[in-house]
């Protein structure tokens, strides 16, 4: 019985992945920046396929100042912060200091994840679904 409890568990995780990494690859096709607090967030949205721009907020990011910069070259944002109270901080930060811009900010996509992979507050944490990626690829090689 514990046997079945797990495969069930393993394939709800693969069809996560998969999902997630559908929304990367979506994502990979629109000429945006991607917004994210950090490296590890980086390295998840990485994992899951995505191959466009990032742009860290926090740690050697550069902040805000070095933000409005970056976002001249791209015609829309996509936030995808965390889901907690400093996710939420940052998430307000941008909307002050960027819509006046004239640039679309897509806050949909962290909206979808959340969604999809529930009880996930942390987006370094999708990083976990990255690794049945990997292991479907070597199945159907």
């Amino acid at each position: 019985m514990q046997n079945k409890s797990f495969k069930h568990k393993l394939r709800a995780e693969e069809r996560i992945a998969q999902r997630l990494q559908q929304i990367m690859q979506d994502l990979n096709s629109k000429n945006a920046l991607l917004l994210v607090e950090g490296k590890n967030d980086q390295a998840a949205v990485r994992g899951l396929g995505y191959t466009g721009a990032v742009f860290q907020m926090c740690g050697s990011g550069g902040g805000t100042k070095r933000l409005a910069i970056a976002t001249q070259e791209y015609n829309k944002i996509i936030v995808l912060f965390d889901l907690d109270k400093r996710g939420e901080r940052l998430e307000k930060t941008i909307k002050s200091k960027i819509n006046y811009a004239g640039i679309t900010i897509d806050y949909s996509t962290r909206i979808r994840i959340k969604s999809i992979a529930g009880g996930v507050s942390h987006i370094e944490d999708l990083i976990k679904f990255a690794g049945y990626l990997k292991g479907m690829q070597g199945s159907f090689s």
